[in-house]
C-alpha cells in the first residue's frame, strides 16, 4: 500500500478490536515509555500547566480524574472494609463524624479533598473539614468544605469500594 503523504511502500495498520495501532521505532516506544512511567510514579504527581489530574489506586484498581485548571481534581479510591474508624476518629472533629453518612465515607472525602488541594495542602488530614453533606441516594453523597477554600464532593460507595472526587477553584476566594 502507499502512503499518501510520501508515497512510500507501507504496511496496512494493524487492527485490534476497534483500535487501530501505528508501528513505531524502538527508540519511539522508549520515549514514550518513559512518558507513561511518570503516571506510575505516585510520590510525585503529574504536573500539568491547563489541567489538573489525580490519580488513586487499591490492591484490585486504579482510576483518575482529570479537569481543566482553574479547577483542582482530586480523586480517591478505597475498599470499604480496610478504612479503619479509629484511624478516621483522628482525623475528624466529634461534629464531622455526627454530620457523615459513615466514618469510611468521611475518609475518602477528605483524601480527595486534600488531593484537590495539591499545592496548597495543609500538613495532616485533621486540619481539613467537611462542612456538610447532601444525600442524592442510598449511594451517593455530596459534600462541601471551605477549608481553606471552596470544594464541592462526590462519593459513591457499593458494598465493597468507596469512590471520591473533589473540586477545587482557585480562580474564585471563599
Amino acid at each position: 500500500m502507499k502512503s499518501e503523504s510520501d508515497g512510500h511502500e507501507s504496511e496496512p495498520l494493524p487492527l485490534h478490536g476497534d483500535r487501530i495501532y501505528k508501528k513505531i521505532s524502538k527508540s519511539q516506544r522508549s520515549n514514550q515509555r518513559d512518558k507513561d512511567d511518570t503516571l506510575l510514579d505516585l510520590k510525585n504527581p503529574p504536573k500539568l500547566n491547563r489541567h489538573s489530574v489525580s490519580i488513586s489506586h487499591c490492591p484490585q484498581m486504579g482510576g483518575f480524574a482529570y479537569v481543566e485548571r482553574p479547577f483542582q481534581v482530586g480523586f480517591d479510591i478505597e475498599i470499604f472494609a480496610r478504612i479503619n474508624e479509629s484511624v478516621v476518629k483522628r482525623i475528624a472533629t466529634k461534629d464531622e463524624l455526627k454530620r457523615s453518612p459513615q466514618p469510611q465515607i468521611l475518609w475518602c472525602a477528605k483524601e480527595s479533598l486534600f488531593k484537590a488541594l495539591y499545592g496548597n495542602q495543609p500538613k495532616v488530614l485533621s486540619d481539613l473539614t467537611i462542612d456538610s453533606w447532601n444525600s442524592l441516594s442510598a449511594d451517593t453523597f455530596e459534600f462541601r468544605s471551605h477549608t481553606p477554600t471552596a470544594a464541592v464532593g462526590f462519593v459513591l460507595q457499593n458494598h465493597q469500594y468507596i469512590f471520591s472526587v473533589c473540586f477545587v477553584d482557585f480562580s474564585v476566594s471563599s
